[in-house]
């Protein structure tokens, strides 16, 4: 789903659990931040600052993981094809044999948490490698019969006692970028 600055977020719907979250939606990476209360200086650094991600697939699990410097340490959200609402679930073309220049585009959307409405958007580009790793990802995720939440959650739970710490589990991330290129709406 594409949004504009001035939009409400996801037509308007007030609950979001996580508050922040990221998705593939109708074919598009998103990754839409909560914030509280945002000021326009807060916005413009998100947009500015140097940004990393990184991905976790294990299992029925895909965590996908980001840093923005200065603004927000590295942070982990969990990730399931499964629970995207069945009009907008679409998968990734296959990275088979995809030329060396493909590069997915991540939307990075700022929200006032209190009125939901986007106060920014951030567009920026993943690298080739973590392109193919997070497509394989999102299709193997799909391809795999579904398990539950309860049973995906007890998943994540395991995933976490193993990896104490984020440290942890970046040390065994199948991919890691620093995101490339920039467009920012504010």
């Amino acid at each position: 789903m594409a949004y504009d600055v001035g939009d409400l977020y996801q037509n308007a719907r007030r609950t979001y659990q996580p508050a922040t979250q990221y998705s593939f939606r109708s074919g598009r990476h998103e990754l839409a931040l909560m914030l509280a209360d945002p000021t326009e200086d807060q916005i413009k650094t998100l947009s500015k600052c140097r940004a990393e991600v990184a991905l976790y697939a294990e299992g029925d699990v895909v965590i996908f993981l980001y840093k923005f410097d200065g603004v927000f340490n590295w942070t982990e959200l969990a990730f399931s094809y499964h629970l995207i609402a069945s009009e907008e679930r679409a998968l990734p073309d296959d990275p088979t044999g995809l030329r060396r220049v493909v590069a997915d585009r991540i939307d990075i959307v700022f929200v006032n948490e209190e009125t939901q409405v986007v106060e920014g958007i951030r567009s920026n580009r993943f690298t080739h490698p973590f392109t193919v790793a997070i497509r394989e990802a999102l299709i193997a995720q799909a391809k795999t019969p579904w398990v539950g939440k309860a049973m995906w959650e007890r998943q994540i739970r395991q995933i976490y006692a193993k990896n104490t710490n984020i440290h942890a589990l970046l040390l065994d991330c199948v991919a890691q970028c620093t995101l490339q290129g920039l467009e920012v709406r504010w």
